[in-house]
């Protein structure tokens, strides 16, 4: 990837697909790596460790512990059971601490590739999709009557 880029730089030529290969290469690994986490059992123990003690120490002081997932658009691909791949480990914690999954919101509105800037990998939400968050997180906070 840098070898083509170096090229076309040299040879006076621009090409963003050619120059972002590498960067998207490293995502795209990266991604890859960050699902793998899922499936291995000491890392998601860990996790249920670190959502244990956030949601102690909330309650510590008398706060409602709030655990919120906000998915890259590369996330929101289904598996072959037809879930999410973090889903077991959102589906473990919601019972001791409120969880707002935006998977499953941004799914349920129709074409997620409308709520991001672009479809590269680590792409942010665009205003529709910042909107969506900032409703649904109002919306289940009423509901729970946390505010």
């Amino acid at each position: 990837y840098l070898l083509q880029k170096k090229f076309l730089s040299l040879m006076g030529l621009k090409n963003d697909k050619i120059a972002n290969n590498a960067w998207n290469h490293v995502m795209k690994c990266n991604h890859n790596f960050t699902k793998s986490l899922y499936k291995n059992k000491e890392v998601l123990n860990l996790l249920k460790t670190i959502v244990r003690k956030f949601e102690k120490s909330a309650r510590d002081l008398n706060l409602k512990p709030i655990f919120l997932m906000i998915p890259y658009l590369e996330d929101l691909n289904k598996s072959d059971n037809n879930s999410l791949y973090y889903a077991d480990f959102i589906n473990e914690i919601k019972n001791n601490v409120t969880t707002i999954d935006l998977g499953e919101i941004f799914i349920k509105k129709g074409n997620v590739n409308d709520l991001y800037v672009s479809d590269s990998i680590g792409a942010h939400l665009n205003k529709l999709g910042n909107k969506i968050v900032a409703d649904s997180i109002k919306d289940i906070l009423t509901r729970e009557a946390v505010v």
